[in-house]
């Protein structure tokens, strides 16, 4: 989660983080898990931001926009499921 804070918008909230899937370990303790994760936002703009932001970390790898959800009566927030690899080091 601390990985996480750092390339997550202020503006945008992590709502659900799926049970992750175990990829290969290699050399160097580092263990490739793959996250998918529901983020919102207030506003849409703000999932450019955060691809951006993982793109650029050391620990993530390129992300996948799998689906998305417009607000709703009851939710105001815009809703992104995304998929993405981590380098979780160990």
């Amino acid at each position: 989660f601390e990985d996480l804070k750092t390339v997550v918008p202020s503006n945008m909230r992590v709502e659900v983080i799926r049970l992750p899937q175990l990829g290969a370990q290699e050399t160097g303790g580092v263990n490739h898990v793959q996250l998918d994760m529901v983020v919102g936002t207030d506003r849409p703009e703000t999932l450019i931001s955060l691809l951006k932001n993982l793109q650029e970390s050391n620990l993530f790898g390129a992300a996948s926009v799998i689906n998305q959800a417009p607000p709703t009566q009851n939710d105001p927030l815009y809703k992104f499921r995304v998929m993405v690899s981590y380098a979780q080091k160990l």
